[in-house]
């Protein structure tokens, strides 16, 4: 199976492009669809939004008289406010709150009937304004009583021209005035002009204000009184305006207007708005204030339906619409108008449907492609029985020669002791025993890398000393190598691993020949350290092979480790490309890793990276 990984992976990969491209197509006719429903969507949306816009301009015409009565009404408390909205500084002040003052008492009117009755009324301050106030007022009913028309206007001049210079509390004031001008209306004839301007207009000194009339002060001032009193006061001010001829129809509904609580109106709004369900519109002005009014939402949008029909913008069987407004606030800009049609139905449904079909035509391409790949691996592991047998043959070949390398390694050592003295044998003794070794060497990676990439060496963990180990590995090289060798260790004095020792021998002494082949130096040095380090969050013992010979580039230091592969240029030495390959595999075997730490001119190292359970404490 592994030997069928790599054409599984190409396979994959190949289907996976299929599956990639199919995809892209699938993301095509998903963006034709969408593009489709979009075309369908944009048509109702500009339609929507063209209703949208027409509301506004609906609402807007009808806010546009609703502020100048607001700016009237701030001025009169006898204009109605119930169809206008007002919120300054998060107060409303339109519609009008109508509230009165707790309690059952009518403090106004027992003063009101002991002015009228000539009682005494009880003053805390004897030189308040107040107290001026009823002195003056018993000025004036004795001039009514007993004087002439000349007392009598002097005496009510003097009671205005006071009221003028003093403000004194409403509750005190109001009463009061009602109780002279029903003194005057009773026992004189006033003069029924002033008489209305001070029941009603006003009286103004160059323009200004000086004296209001009693219909808007008692309303501006309701909530000062009981109701039983403002309903007493309300009464008389009613029956003196009929008296003095006076209007009294706008006074009469302000007066009748029930109690009510203030509005959850909103202190502020960042856009034109539909506000408490739809029922008032209303937006901020350049004061920060809320002003708004009532409207009709239904009437409003009969009357845009009508229009759009006029125009052909919908045709007969469409529908336009706006579900009910739930939320205290919705921006005009976000108003869900509606507006549905079969025509758009069908659109979205023919979209639809073409999608549908042309997704089924990928799914069948993607199911005879996933066949197609069934077949190539079907084919793929026919070859691979042919290549598992011509392993085994090199397998074979490779143990038989084993045995003629043998004998003639044992040949050329006897022929080296008995012409050793010899100057015409030279060293060829020693180079024919040297190429022998490298030949068994050579076979030997060759069988160790086919069982291993075959899966067929299971490492047998025993007990390995790595002192000893790469002692004997040094003395092998020693014997091999033309050159001096000299292998020093650090740290591996008691280091014992639970190992594989024929596939650590093999390791090593696949690193101590690169060694050897790739130095450039008279003397090869080997520097072997061991110990307990981190790896990341894991433990693990490492062991260090540091070589002083010419280095390995650092766009090689990942393909070293690749089957069969050499480093190219530079210097070269015989081989077949196994050694690290065989180094990486045994170290795969026992589940750790190799890698090269550092490598320069100077030379470079290996690090073996062993898991910590395999050291023996």
């Amino acid at each position: 199976m592994r030997r069928l990984l790599p054409t599984l992976i190409v396979l994959s990969l190949g289907l996976l492009t299929l599956l990639w491209g199919l995809a892209s197509l699938q993301g095509i006719f998903v963006a034709e669809r969408d593009e489709a429903q979009a075309r369908v969507e944009a048509e109702r949306g500009a339609l929507q939004e063209y209703a949208r816009r027409t509301l506004e301009q609906l609402l807007e015409g009808e806010l546009h008289p609703a502020e100048d009565a607001i700016g009237r009404a701030l001025d009169d408390p006898l204009a109605g406010t119930s169809d206008l909205l007002l919120v300054v500084d998060g107060h409303q002040r339109f519609p009008r709150p109508v509230s009165f003052e707790a309690g059952g008492n009518t403090p106004a009117r027992a003063l009101y009937l002991a002015l009228r009755g000539d009682a005494d009324v009880a003053v805390r301050d004897d030189g308040s304004p107040w107290s001026e106030r009823l002195q003056l007022h018993r000025e004036l009913r004795a001039a009514v009583r007993g004087g002439g028309h000349g007392a009598i206007e002097r005496a009510f001049r003097n009671l205005l021209r006071h009221r003028t210079r003093y403000v004194i509390d409403s509750e005190l004031d109001l009463p009061s005035m009602i109780a002279a001008l029903d003194e005057l209306f009773d026992r004189a004839a006033p003069n029924l002009e002033l008489m209305g301007l001070l029941l009603r207009g006003g009286v103004r000194d160059g323009g200004i204000l000086v004296v209001e009339g009693l219909q808007p002060a008692l309303l501006r001032r309701r909530d000062r009184f009981t109701e039983g009193d403002f309903r007493f006061l309300a009464e008389r001010v009613l029956a003196l305006s009929e008296r003095a001829g006076t209007e009294v129809e706008d006074f009469r509904a302000r007066i009748g207007e029930p109690l009510s609580t203030p509005l959850r109106m909103p202190v502020a709004l960042d856009a034109p708005s539909l506000v408490l369900g739809g029922q008032w519109y209303a937006r901020g002005d350049a004061y920060g204030a809320v002003v708004g009014t009532a409207v009709d939402l239904s009437a409003l949008m009969a009357v845009i339906d009508e229009q759009m029909r006029g125009r052909a913008l919908i045709a007969p069987d469409d529908e336009l619409d706006m579900p009910e407004l739930t939320a205290d606030i919705v921006p005009i800009a976000s108003l869900p108008i509606r507006v549905s049609s079969p025509r758009f139905a069908a659109g979205i449904l023919q979209a639809d449907d073409n999608y549908r079909i042309k997704s089924a035509f990928l799914v069948g391409s993607f199911g005879l492609a996933l066949v197609a790949v069934v077949l190539a691996t079907v084919l793929a592991s026919r070859k691979q029985k042919f290549v598992e047998l011509k392993n085994d043959f090199v397998a074979t070949v490779s143990h038989e020669l084993r045995t003629p390398l043998a004998s003639m390694r044992l040949m050329a050592e006897t022929l080296e002791r008995r012409t050793a003295g010899l100057a015409a044998a030279r060293d060829y003794p020693t180079r024919l025993v040297r190429e022998i070794d490298d030949l068994n060497f050579l076979v030997e990676n060759i069988l160790s890398f086919n069982r291993l990439d075959k899966g067929r060496w299971r490492p047998r963990h025993e007990r390995v000393d790595l002192h000893v180990l790469v002692d004997d590995v040094a003395r092998e090289l020693e014997q091999w190598s033309s050159k001096r060798v000299t292998v020093r260790q650090h740290g591996l004095e008691r280091a014992v691993l639970r190992a594989d020792p024929e596939l650590l021998r093999l390791l090593l002494r696949n690193l101590g020949k690169n060694a050897c082949s790739y130095c450039n130096r008279e003397t090869v040095e080997l520097d072997v350290e061991g110990g307990v380090t981190r790896r990341g969050l894991r433990r693990v013992y490492r062991v260090s092979v540091r070589d002083n010979g010419v280095g390995i580039p650092r766009r090689e230091h990942r393909r070293i480790f690749a089957d069969f592969y050499r480093v190219g240029g530079g210097q070269r030495s015989r081989g077949s490309g196994l050694g690290l390959a065989i180094c990486r595999k045994t170290m795969a075997a026992h589940g750790g890793s190799i890698r090269i730490l550092e490598s320069s001119a100077a030379g470079t190292t290996f690090a073996l990276e062993f898991p910590a359970d395999l050291m023996e404490a």
